[in-house]
């Protein structure tokens, strides 16, 4: 898409690709291209973990000389503005400051680095080239989060925590986390202004949870409950269910949960460390997405599934 709509960059280790595609796509109905995506509608992308930014396609070209000329006869004109430039895979041989230099002396006005009014930005790959405004960006808060005091073996990455959020839920949404371990995902949605709620049969896990919430004065609530039981109503839920090693964990006891909580929300992501497609189907459960986030020791298997909740 070329001179109109919207572009969405995308910034992920290779392993984190599925995921992240399914973040962009759950976020903004767009369909990821590598580390590129396109639409005709522009969303807020704030609180996204792997989108980066969201431009408003004003120019294009298949290199940068062009792309100059085409930006110059935009006569744009800005007080307060900033260029920056996104290299994407293939990553092209361009020099950035200069890139920037040179498309700033096309823009009438003058430049701010330190608190733009106006952000504009370039995407570049190998033979082709975008100008854009920035309409949204990333503020990818979520590094903070790793400074939290109390960890277990099996706690999810904090950057992945919040793509599952992401998946399934959106600012002023309700979620719970039926299964909330070390609190990792109720710190993620509270930070993007998701009211969270979580559960955790073990009672460590409660008081660990907690603990990690109140070192970052996050107001959520946490309870002891066995998530084949638990009862309420929500917009969402994401359920790291048991898996492992040292897990005993069985096809049952995720059907118990999952047909659970299934029933008392719109859409849940469900994360398990096999797969697990076909249990969902004997379930009559709808899948709406997959996504397989491979580690070292592990592949956690991620399926967005649709609820069962009524009104």
């Amino acid at each position: 898409m070329d001179g109109m709509g919207f572009m969405y960059t995308l910034a992920y280790m290779d392993f984190e690709a599925e995921l992240a595609a399914s973040e962009l796509w759950a976020m903004t109905g767009a369909c990821a291209e590598g580390r590129l995506a396109f639409s005709r509608v522009g969303c807020d992308i704030s609180p996204a973990a792997y989108t980066r930014l969201c431009l408003r396609v004003l120019a294009a070209a298949e290199d940068t000389e062009t792309l100059i000329s085409r930006v110059s006869e935009l006569r744009l004109s800005a007080e307060g503005f900033a260029i920056e430039v996104v290299k994407v895979s293939p990553k092209p041989m361009v020099h950035s400051l200069e890139l920037c230099r040179q498309l700033a002396d096309v823009v009438a006005g003058a430049p701010d680095l330190d608190s733009p009014r106006v952000r504009y930005a370039v995407a570049a790959t190998q033979g082709r080239c975008w100008f854009g405004q920035v309409m949204s960006m990333a503020c990818r808060n979520w590094h903070d989060s790793h400074a939290r005091p109390g960890h277990f073996s099996n706690s999810l990455p904090v950057r992945m925590a919040r793509a599952l959020v992401n998946l399934v839920a959106a600012p002023g949404d309700s979620l719970v986390d039926p299964c909330c371990g070390a609190g990792t995902v109720l710190i993620e949605a509270a930070l993007v202004g998701v009211r969270a709620e979580g559960f955790d049969v073990s009672w460590p896990r409660v008081a660990q949870s907690r603990q990690n919430l109140s070192y970052f004065g996050l107001s959520v609530p946490v309870a002891r409950a066995d998530a084949r039981r638990l009862e309420g109503r929500w917009d969402a839920a994401v359920a790291d269910l048991p898996y492992g090693h040292t897990s005993m964990a069985d096809d049952d006891l995720y059907a118990d949960i999952v047909g659970n909580i299934a029933a008392r929300v719109r859409r849940l992501v469900v994360v398990t460390g096999a797969e697990k497609s076909y249990l969902w189907n004997q379930m009559g459960l709808r899948m709406l997405g997959s996504a397989r986030v491979p580690t070292s020791n592990v592949i956690r298997h991620v399926y967005l599934l649709a609820g069962l909740r009524k009104g």
